[in-house]
Order: structure tokens, then sequence, then C-alpha cells
């Protein structure tokens, strides 16, 4: 076990709200990304997503309208396009790290996990290792 990692799990699951239950399927979702790092696409994301959610994104995206406080993301028909864009732009190299978690974030593509499964992916694009992981809310601060 990678006792960083394992630590940043239970921070980020503390963060998010997210019952303590659920470090091993945020564990175990960034080792899945690390092995397809150089292979993102949609359906990459969405196994990331099932991983950190089993039941709740065991379906892929979401197929239902959500709302997070006053914000409205866009509606569930408009996700796949959305998401094959921001995966065609992850593969060429087009954003930020910080860019692409705050385009993701607003797709919010996930039931739940959006913003665990935007930390690794953001994470991973920095190139950060264990001992440098950045919680969700701190990857708007990635110089």
């Amino acid at each position: 076990m990678r006792t960083q990692l394992a630590h940043w799990c239970v921070k980020e699951c503390e963060v998010q709200g997210t019952k303590i239950d659920r470090v091993p399927d945020l564990y175990k979702a960034f080792l899945h990304a690390e092995r397809y790092r150089n292979w993102w696409s949609f359906v990459t994301i969405q196994e990331i997503g099932r991983l950190v959610e089993p039941e709740i994104n065991k379906n892929g995206f979401r197929q239902y309208q959500v709302r997070i406080g006053e914000y409205l993301p866009p509606q569930w028909p408009m996700i796949s396009r959305l998401m094959r864009h921001l995966g065609d732009a992850l593969k060429e190299g087009k954003l930020t790290p910080e860019k692409w978690f705050i385009a993701f974030e607003e797709i919010h593509p996930f039931g739940d996990g959006n913003g665990r499964v935007g930390a690794i992916i953001a994470n991973l694009l920095e190139g950060n290792k264990d001992d440098k992981l950045k919680l969700s809310w701190e990857i708007h601060s990635f110089q």
C-alpha cells in the first residue's frame, strides 16, 4: 500500500464530505487512472467514475438533471458530447490541469464523485507524486 496516496484519499473524502468507506474505492480509482494516464479517453474517465462510486456511477455518466447549489450543470443528454470534446482536448494537450478540472466540474458528468474523479485526473495531468497530491479545493492554485 502507498501510504501517502492512502492519506490523500482519506483527506479528499473528508473535504468532499464523503463517507470514509469510499476511501478504498478512491484509492483503486487512482491506481487505475495511473495505469491509463497516457490513454485518456471518454471510456477511461467513465471507468474512473465507476470505480470512485461503483453504485451511483455504475451506468457511466449521469442520466438525470442535477443542481449544485444555485448552479445547474448541462442537461444530461449533452454530457456525452461535452465529455468527448473535453477528452479530445485532454489528449491533445489543449488544457492545463486546472482548466480541465474546472471544465469537468462545470459539466458535472457523474451522479456523484465528480470532485474526486477530477482531482485524480488533474493531479496526474500535473505530474504530482504521492507526496505532492493536491486536494480538489487546492487544484485552482496549480501554477
